[in-house]
């Protein structure tokens, strides 16, 4: 079947970079052009419809031949494109198609952001904040330099730094030391990944051997300390009292978080508040201290710095939700760790808990069963998610995380309507749409 020239014009600028010897279909061509035509239609795709197929590889039928991964997440069945090929070819246009069969409203492109143009706005501050780890790297002991730039260098997101850097550049911060104390927060991050993987016996991290495979526990754990004494002390150097305080607090919840995390690990009875709880003080608060202290520097008063502080602890209770999802229904390639690990591990996340709380007894058996035996097999594995999948804990579980998403981005109504509002809004969708 040939495309309309308007169509293949509406996207040629993608079709240059295919193959154009290799056959495609009409369905991957189509499929780019719905995720390009209207900003915000992926909120539409990753609605809990498209994880209800039981197989979900085959459910999305074009994965395998779409080169963007940013089309990954289309879930309309074949029907429905060719539904919407034969509109083209009648003359509709694509935004016409799109708005009648998605019931969306179309949306201005230059109110949206995709996550690579957000990378584009602070890449200059990034590339400076990563030279920064160098020098802050730089120490005596070879085994400290050479572990730290391995999990420094293995591909994280930077997405905290992230946060905090576009949170500055919104408050109008006209200095310098938003660099060094975003690093900081990186630190942090990378200091709590060494112990982590540690505590789990993780093998991966980002789809690499982790360090604590690579150099031993011993290394792991110590090189994290260096990381969180290192922090520190840039802390004090380029930031006051206040950061530092908060800096301070924020550590402190973490271990907490890591404890109350080790405390409930293999518990298959965990509720939904006490996993919250986890999340809360394991994860989301860091990026919410990422964004006060953005506030903090530019002085912006009291009122944006906890809006900032809100947004980032949206944020990352969203994150962690997807993480949840994610370790069911990415392959291995996508997350850079087995599918499943989680619950390998002995952690309970939402998913289950939510398909716990909806099981019958025979089933509460069979996930305790899982959960809280030394070594869970891939039966075992297959019926959990089985489990998990009758009682739509996917779906339930991403509903939660877009409404965490939703409020974190009415935080940043008060804010003038600039690129960095912008991009941070980007940001938050970006949290939903990741495929790792």
């Amino acid at each position: 079947m040939m495309l309309k020239k308007s169509v293949l014009d509406f996207f040629k600028h993608d079709l240059a970079e295919w193959d154009l010897a290799k056959p495609h279909k009409l369905i991957d061509f189509l499929s780019l052009a719905i995720w390009q035509s209207i900003p915000g239609l992926h909120e539409r795709m990753l609605r809990p419809a498209i994880f209800q197929s039981r197989n979900y590889r085959n459910y999305l039928v074009f994965l395998s031949k779409i080169k963007f991964d940013r089309a990954r997440y289309l879930g309309y069945h074949l029907r429905d494109f060719l539904s919407i090929s034969k509109a083209l070819e009648a003359g509709a246009t694509i935004r016409s198609v799109l708005v009648q069969t998605t019931g969306l409203k179309e949306k201005k492109a230059a109110t949206s952001m995709q996550i690579q143009e957000v990378f584009d706005i602070i890449k200059d501050d990034i590339s400076a904040m990563e030279q920064g780890f160098s020098v802050n790297l730089n120490s005596n002991v070879y085994l400290v330099s050479k572990v730290g730039e391995y999990i420094l260098k293995s591909g994280g997101k930077r997405f905290r730094p992230m946060v905090l850097l576009l949170s500055s550049r919104l408050c109008g911060y006209k200095g310098s030391n938003h660099i060094p104390l975003a690093g900081v927060v990186e630190f942090i991050h990378t200091a709590t990944l060494l112990h982590d993987d540690v505590v789990d016996n993780a093998n991966l991290r980002r789809g690499a051997a982790s360090a604590n495979t690579v150099w031993g526990e011993g290394a792991s754990i110590l090189v994290g300390d260096y990381l969180f004494s290192k922090a520190f002390f840039l802390t004090v150097k380029h930031g006051d009292m206040r950061v530092l305080q908060v800096l301070s607090d924020t550590t402190t919840r973490m271990a907490e978080g890591e404890v109350l995390q080790l405390i409930k690990h293999s518990d298959s009875e965990t509720t939904e508040q006490e996993y919250l709880d986890v999340v809360t003080n394991k994860t989301a608060v860091l990026i919410a201290a990422a964004g006060r202290v953005a506030g903090i520097l530019a002085e912006s008063g009291s009122v944006k710095e906890d809006a900032l502080a809100n947004y980032g602890m949206g944020l990352g209770i969203a994150y962690q939700l997807m993480d949840d999802c994610l370790d069911y229904v990415s392959t291995d390639e996508d997350l850079g760790k087995s599918v499943g690990n989680d619950l390998r591990e002995g952690k309970v996340t939402m998913p289950l808990i939510r398909a716990s709380s909806l099981a019958t007894e025979a089933e509460r058996a069979i996930i305790k069963e899982a959960v809280e035996g030394d070594d869970i097999t891939q039966e075992q594995l297959n019926d959990v998610i089985a489990i998990i999948n009758r009682y739509k804990g996917i779906e339930y579980t991403m509903e939660r995380a877009r409404a965490y998403i939703d409020g974190a981005k009415k935080e940043l109504d008060m804010f003038e309507p600039t690129v960095e509002r912008a991009a941070l809004l980007a940001v938050a969708d970006f949290v939903i749409e990741r495929t790792y």
